[in-house]
């Protein structure tokens, strides 16, 4: 039975896809080029680098590589701030109100476009990660209560009216499906773009030390200075000495991790918890995330 109901989830949409990518991921990726540069061929960067031709080449690769240069973002800057100031199908299709602000880790920090279908495909992810750790544990527990995230800030830009700028696990959080925000989500959106982090903590842990919550995603370090604010908390309104999370949160079942290694913090996060619990890495950038732990 459990290898019977693996397999038929194998079938819903994302862990499809990611099964064929797979089975076949040089011609999925040249595919999936040729239909980025269908998309984008009617651009000023479509017209310049003639991306219509490219993607009719019989060696779309060779030919993309050919005409198109290595860039670096210094390179890109000035059409990346066109973007920003309203100016529309630059390098994508449309005008983009959403900017992520990346964090620098290689280099200086960027400010990247984050369209509709980004913020779409990410959406696809994150219902991918889930269901494939319904796949590998094959137990539902974790959809009977609330789940906590704790995305990264995002604002309004008040130098491009009309646009929003922020960390990306911000923007995907406030541009979360109906159905997490109604089910699911355990704090609401003004809480968790609060601008202060110590209220938004402080917020979040008085919101949530009497919920159901069963499932976590956030960043590992994020987490134990939540940690300790929610256990103080819940001491104090109880008169108690809980010592660890599990005690206030008994039914927390699995903690989605992204932003930093989670070994670095794993032996940590689960002595703060107290009992045993999932965890299931994401790894993924500003620019996009692009891989998730599939096995537990």
């Amino acid at each position: 039975m459990d290898e019977l109901v693996r397999s038929a989830l194998q079938w819903i949409g994302p862990l499809r896809r990611i099964r064929e990518f797979k089975a076949r991921p040089v011609a999925t990726q040249r595919s999936l080029l040729r239909r980025l540069l269908t998309r984008a061929a009617d651009t000023e960067w479509g017209r310049r680098f003639g991306f219509s031709e490219i993607a009719e080449a019989s060696n779309v690769v060779a030919t993309y590589q050919d005409r198109v240069p290595l860039h670096r973002y210094e390179d890109i800057e000035a059409d990346a701030q066109r973007v920003r100031e309203g100016t529309a199908d630059v390098m994508w299709p449309g005008t983009i109100t959403n900017f992520a602000v990346s964090s620098g880790t290689v280099s200086d920090g960027k400010v990247i476009p984050i369209s509709d279908e980004t913020i779409e495909h990410n959406r696809s992810f994150s219902v991918g990660a889930g269901v494939n750790y319904l796949k590998e544990s094959l137990d539902p527990s974790f959809l009977g209560g609330s789940h906590l995230t704790l995305p990264g800030r995002v604002e309004e830009d008040p130098n491009h009216p009309g646009t929003k700028a922020g960390e990306i696990s911000g923007i995907l959080a406030e541009n979360a499906p109906g159905f997490f925000r109604t089910l699911y989500q355990a704090v609401p959106n003004e809480v968790t773009f609060l601008p202060s982090w110590e209220e938004k903590l402080r917020a979040v842990a008085e919101r949530t030390v009497d919920e159901d919550i069963r499932l976590l995603v956030m960043v590992p370090t994020w987490a134990l200075n939540l940690f300790d604010l929610l256990i103080d908390l819940h001491n104090e309104r109880n008169n108690d000495t809980a010592t660890t999370v599990g005690e206030v949160w008994p039914n927390l079942q699995v903690f989605i991790s992204g932003g930093v290694a989670l070994r670095s913090y794993r032996d940590l996060i689960e002595e703060k918890i107290g009992h045993d619990i999932d965890f299931v890495e994401t790894y993924g950038a500003s620019e996009g995330f692009f891989s998730f732990q599939d096995e537990l």
